[in-house]
């Protein structure tokens, strides 16, 4: 590898400074396991659309926001070249290793073209909806199986669903162990959700499990972390099921306050009826909870990771695993985030040797 290499990667969003730990919070924790690893190799992030400011240095690395969001309609075609006038000119500035873009969207579909037509190397890792039918950015670009990498089988198998294509590679998520608190002594709380709070992720469902928990277990305790536009509509069907004592909305969080929520916490509930991976499914194994999900991201079976098909289920899942008064909490690490970063430094390296 070429000594002081760049590493150009293309995201939508971006923390906004180093306090802001709640965007995309794998991206950052990947990128900091970059320094740690690759310190020979400079990171240049650009953020299509967040957050809106001037460029800054996050950790030590060069971020450059395009402030996209505001180019609605035809005006997109501006963002894009703006988008592409900033690889052009990080190419002619830089020895460029390569192109990363986390999700397959329209800066991906600008890093494929650049990359074609300037013969280096571009990768789009796969990261959740956008290998869901009707993603916009795939009408006007058709990556390749080698430019692909999926975050899961699941993801790889949906991709292919879609859109025909096989990614070649798949690289799951994994956690910075570095940003868990010191293991805390008692879990207080039975149940945890993570999440946006969103249709997709279906809290109201979460609520429908914890009242038919309570029937069995009446001083359950659960809580919800995260923000979003169905807030009203559950803090409402709390109120309906008269909830109140049991669920409680805690509103979004610092990253870290999370992980130690996770600490305390018995069981993470996932109720989401599609998701990439599960980044908070793999922090909460980490943290040593059990963890029910109706989405299975890999064809492995994953330690505490139990996988069930309907509510009925994933009530009775959710029952069983109260029920073991003995159970240890220990940490379940699928994948260490240093292999992650290694096997997609090798993607460039190959190139680059």
């Amino acid at each position: 590898m070429k000594k002081n290499s760049t590493l150009l990667i293309l995201i939508p969003g971006f923390a906004k400074d180093e306090n802001d730990s709640t965007c995309i919070p794998f991206s950052q924790s990947f990128i900091k396991t970059l320094n740690k690893c690759y310190a020979s190799v400079s990171i240049i992030i650009i953020a299509l659309d967040y957050p809106s400011k001037e460029n800054y240095h996050w950790f030590g690395n060069e971020v450059r926001p395009l402030n996209g969001k505001k180019y609605k309609g035809v005006a997109r075609l501006f963002k894009w070249f703006k988008l592409y006038r900033q690889i052009r000119l990080i190419h002619k500035t830089t020895s460029l290793l390569g192109i990363l873009s986390f999700w397959c969207d329209e800066h991906a579909m600008i890093g494929h073209y650049y990359s074609k037509w300037h013969k280096i190397k571009h990768y789009c890792w796969l990261q959740g909806q956008d290998a869901r039918e009707g993603n916009p950015a795939l009408k006007y670009f058709r990556p390749s199986a080698d430019e692909l990498i999926a975050l899961s089988d699941s993801l790889q198998e949906e991709f292919k669903r879609n859109y025909g294509i096989v990614s070649a590679k798949i690289i799951p998520a994994a956690v910075y162990e570095e940003e868990f608190p010191t293991e805390v002594s008692e879990r207080t709380i039975d149940i945890i959700g993570v999440g946006s709070l969103i249709t997709l992720k279906r809290f109201d469902l979460f609520i429908e499990v914890i009242e038919n928990i309570r029937q069995i277990f009446p001083a359950v305790k659960a809580v919800i972390i995260g923000s979003g536009s169905e807030k009203e509509r559950l803090e409402n069907l709390i109120k309906l099921k008269r909830l109140e004592n049991t669920v409680t909305l805690l509103g979004e969080l610092d990253h870290k306050e999370v992980l130690f929520n996770m600490q305390q916490s018995k069981i993470l509930l996932h109720t989401s009826s599609y998701e990439g991976y599960g980044m908070v499914c793999l922090e909460a194994l980490y943290a040593g909870c059990q963890v029910v999900s109706f989405v299975s991201p890999e064809k492995r079976k994953i330690d505490n990771w139990h996988i069930v098909d309907t509510r009925e289920a994933m009530i009775t899942k959710c029952t069983d695993l109260l029920n073991m008064n003995s159970h240890i909490y220990k940490k379940v690490l699928p994948m260490p985030i240093e292999k992650i970063t290694e096997d997609i430094m090798q993607l460039y390296t190959s190139w680059n040797i």
